[in-house]
């Protein structure tokens, strides 16, 4: 596994290894290893075949290769927090109040209460018994069911399940 520049190192400098074989080990292209080599002070010596370190001081053999970002991947960001010049002042129109409250109003009005009964029923329903069939239901129904999944979060199997279970526990002799 290719970790280090030592590792890296040893791998093209293995005969036949090229930097194109490197990067399909690597998470990274050819480029990006061309010029972490090159920033890391290594250069390819055509002479000998080989890579070689010729940059000042010592060797970073040890250090990872994705240990630590370029220096143009490091600059300095803006800070996150917005000025006063930035910031909106919290104050609405009165057309904005309206707008605001008569999109509350009409969520409100679509919204169905959350049912812990149906929620818990939906949980008790056993699952290892379940049968595929096809059936042919009234469409209106069938938007009925699937409105009803979309707001409450519960699968059209299980709804349907219970419609059925409670339509036979009704009529059963």
């Amino acid at each position: 596994m290719i970790r280090t520049y030592r590792d890296l190192i040893e791998f093209l400098n293995t005969e036949g290894e090229r930097i194109k074989t490197a990067a399909k080990k690597l998470p990274f292209g050819e480029k990006r290893i061309r010029v972490l080599l090159k920033d890391a002070g290594y250069s390819f010596d055509k002479s000998i075949g080989k890579w070689r370190y010729t940059g000042e001081g010592q060797a970073p053999n040890d250090e990872l290769l994705l240990g630590k970002p370029r220096e143009e991947e490091t600059e300095t960001l803006p800070s996150a927090q917005p000025t006063k010049e930035q910031v909106a002042p919290a104050v609405f129109t009165s057309e904005q109040v309206a707008a605001i409250q008569e999109i509350l109003r009409e969520y409100l009005a679509n919204a169905t209460p959350y049912s812990p009964a149906l929620h818990e029923r939906v949980m008790e329903l056993p699952r290892e018994n379940w049968r595929r069939v096809t059936l042919q239901v009234d469409a209106s129904v069938l938007n009925k069911i699937d409105k009803l999944a979309q707001r409450t979060w519960i699968d059209k199997a299980a709804l349907v399940t219970l419609a059925l279970s409670d339509f036979a526990n009704r009529y059963e002799e």
